[in-house]
């Protein structure tokens, strides 16, 4: 999936980030954190979480990898994702590490949304 939203109202889109020329996830050894594919970011965090705060908590506990095939091809993400209660949060890999840009953090972010 690309973009959806589950039941809670958990908005999750994933938007192209090639022009970042530093965009890369992390890599598949280095921790003994569960695996997601890239493109299955969307997927994993609409069966996992309801809110932003749950959201961002679940991409801090796993590792985001590559598939080689699927970016050459469509290259890489990064997840806009918004909550029913107005929170949101833009989650990108910058250079292997996670960057989560959120409402809660700076709320001019949610002027994005």
């Amino acid at each position: 999936a690309t973009e959806g939203m589950n039941e809670a109202g958990l908005c999750v889109s994933a938007q192209s980030f090639n022009y970042q020329r530093d965009a890369s996830y992390q890599t598949k050894t280095g921790g003994d954190e569960p695996v997601v594919l890239g493109q299955g970011v969307v997927t994993f965090l609409l069966r996992s979480a309801e809110t932003v705060a749950d959201a961002v908590k679940l991409m801090k506990s796993v590792r985001v990898i590559d598939d080689p095939e699927f970016s050459a091809t469509l290259g890489r993400a990064h997840w806009a994702i918004q909550d029913a209660g107005g929170g949101f949060a833009v989650i990108e890999y910058v250079d292997g590490e996670l960057q989560c840009h959120s409402s809660d953090d700076n709320p001019s972010v949610a002027a994005v949304g």
